[in-house]
């Protein structure tokens, strides 16, 4: 997990039904690890092939070799298809690796099959202090929307959808696609991004200032660690 950003003691902010949406719809079951669970949007939940020979395809990706992993991933689609690979090229922000897994079969919204419950999607927005994204994180969310992921769905150890993640590491390049991808909004997504005009238009509803998401989260929880006051420190005074 990652500690979560401190801020100003004031704010906007959130988004969705966090674990509960996600455990929903796989079933309330947890990864094993031996097996992967893909779920898409309009898509039902799926076990993939376990793929002894996936650990092959992770260390070309750990040594960023693009020709090994295009070999391997060609000659053992059940290993590529494993959601290990695509996991760790998302998370080393490695678009070129994700993109020959994808080819070679992987799915975009495969759900790792550990407690974490990533998502490539989630794992390349995932904030960690001591791991700073670059310009390759970007161009790997920008490939998955435009390989197909799902822009709501919620995963990761916080259950939060993507544009949550976004908020909490201030990755406006990736909000802006996300939103460009037809990300859906709520009274909590609208804190956790600063997005006034939206957020003043939910809370025009009675319920809308304590409603709480799948982890019994509020709007307020989303504001506290967005971390959008990074570069904005006023906006949301």
């Amino acid at each position: 997990t990652y500690p979560l950003p401190r801020r100003p003691a004031s704010g906007l902010s959130d988004q969705l039904t966090g674990a509960a949406a996600l455990d929903s719809r796989t079933g309330g079951r947890r990864g094993t690890g031996t097996a992967i669970m893909s779920v898409g949007r309009g898509t039902e939940l799926r076990r993939m092939p376990g793929a002894a020979g996936y650990k092959a395809l992770c260390d070309a990706v750990a040594s960023g070799d693009a020709v090994r992993l295009c070999a391997l991933a060609q000659a053992d689609r059940a290993a590529a298809a494993h959601w290990k690979p695509v996991m760790d090229a998302a998370f080393a922000g490695r678009a070129d690796l994700v993109a020959i897994l994808l080819d070679a079969g992987a799915d975009p919204d495969v759900v790792a099959g550990t407690p974490a419950r990533h998502t490539p999607l989630a794992r390349a927005l995932q904030h960690h202090t001591t791991i700073p994204k670059h310009a390759g994180h970007d161009a790997v969310v920008a490939l998955l929307l435009e390989r197909g992921a799902d822009p709501d769905l919620p995963a990761g150890p916080h259950g939060l959808a993507p544009l949550g993640y976004a908020a909490v590491g201030g990755a406006r390049n990736a909000i802006a696609r996300l939103r460009k991808h037809g990300a859906a909004m709520n009274v909590h997504l609208a804190a956790a991004l600063y997005d006034r005009a939206a957020l003043s238009r939910y809370l025009r509803r009675p319920q809308a200032p304590n409603a709480r998401d799948g982890r019994a989260r509020t709007p307020l929880h989303y504001v506290a660690f967005s971390g959008l006051w990074r570069d904005d420190p006023a906006g949301s005074a």
